[in-house]
């Protein structure tokens, strides 16, 4: 059974323009996410999908020097950019992540495509219902489910990939995994400048690569965790 990352990744976020590869000691933001899955045991292959747009040239040229798969599709369906980008590199399943999670923890892919496997499940989740903070969501999907739900979905999911089956959550074999405890308001996905601040302040306080920083030491090491957000 081949799984592949799928990253959604654009310039044009309109909270915080060109994070994906705002630069953090000298490494754009995407780069941190890829390294990352890059440490997954569980996963055949990554692609980053983007836009056609002209902004995002610089996304496909930074996929190009990281040696990274990269398909280019429509900007705001983004199901459909999805369904381009599998069509292209096809797989049996894949795991659904947004460049907005540098910092996701490999082991929760991991996890995710490991329940995948044993279950006859058409989504597997973390976030129906969420347990873990923002920036650590994990979605692995059965390409097949989604490519004959495609026509389905109405213009207003169509950003969200996902959203769909929650809505419809009767119709599909949805299974989702939850955390072992709760992390109270900790946020690590980097949507506004101050998420920015605490991603910046995060990695200056980390005495090892950052790959090697799990779920867990990553949570002791957060601003918010250490004001005690989380719980």
């Amino acid at each position: 059974m081949r799984v592949q990352a799928v990253v959604q990744a654009r310039m044009t976020s309109s909270r915080l323009p060109g994070k994906v590869l705002r630069p953090l000691d000298g490494k754009p933001m995407l780069l941190f996410l890829l390294e990352r899955i890059a440490r997954c045991s569980t996963l055949s292959g990554v692609v980053v999908a983007t836009s056609e747009q002209r902004e995002d040239d610089a996304v496909a040229e930074e996929c190009r020097k990281a040696g990274v798969s990269c398909f280019r599709g429509d900007l705001s369906d983004v199901a459909a950019r999805f369904a381009g980008a599998l069509g292209r590199y096809p797989a049996d399943a894949f795991v659904r992540v947004n460049a907005d999670s540098p910092l996701l923890d490999p082991a929760l892919i991991d996890q995710g495509v490991a329940l995948y496997r044993s279950a006859d499940a058409d989504l597997v989740s973390n976030v129906f219902p969420r347990s873990f903070p923002p920036g650590q969501s994990v979605e692995v999907i059965r390409t097949d489910t989604f490519l004959t739900t495609l026509d389905d979905m109405s213009n207003d999911v169509r950003e969200h990939v996902t959203l769909h089956f929650y809505r419809n959550a009767s119709r599909f074999r949805i299974r989702n995994f939850t955390a072992l405890r709760p992390y109270g308001g900790l946020h690590m996905a980097v949507d506004t400048e101050a998420d920015w601040g605490r991603f910046s302040s995060c990695v200056a306080a980390m005495e090892r690569s950052h790959w090697h920083y799990g779920l867990e030491e990553l949570a002791a090491l957060w601003p918010g965790a250490r004001a005690g957000e989380a719980s």
